[in-house]
């Protein structure tokens, strides 16, 4: 991946991005994945998201368990906003 000239402003985020993945071991095959978005794309039914690539796959599972997790942690609070709902407290700050 060439990323070229990030600006200052942007060097906390997308540069730190474009770090982390030049320090990675980019393995992935551009046949294997056209192959591979060929033959999804020629099924009846096809996964709401498709990650490409073991590092995108591990992303992805990471991000989703941090996801599950956090909403997990506020369901309560989530549920407290129904009509028939009692209050509840806050998670603690370091939650």
């Amino acid at each position: 991946m060439d990323v070229h000239g990030v600006p200052e402003e942007y060097q906390a985020t997308v540069g730190a991005f474009a770090e982390r993945l030049r320090g990675t071991d980019q393995a992935g095959d551009p046949d294997r994945a056209a192959d591979i978005l060929v033959r999804v794309a020629k099924r009846q039914t096809v996964p709401s998201h498709l990650v490409i690539g073991g590092y995108a796959a591990h992303l992805a599972i990471d991000y989703s368990k941090a996801q599950i997790e956090e909403a997990t942690t506020w369901e309560a609070v989530s549920a407290s906003a129904d009509f028939d709902a009692d209050r509840v407290q806050l998670p603690a700050d370091n939650a």
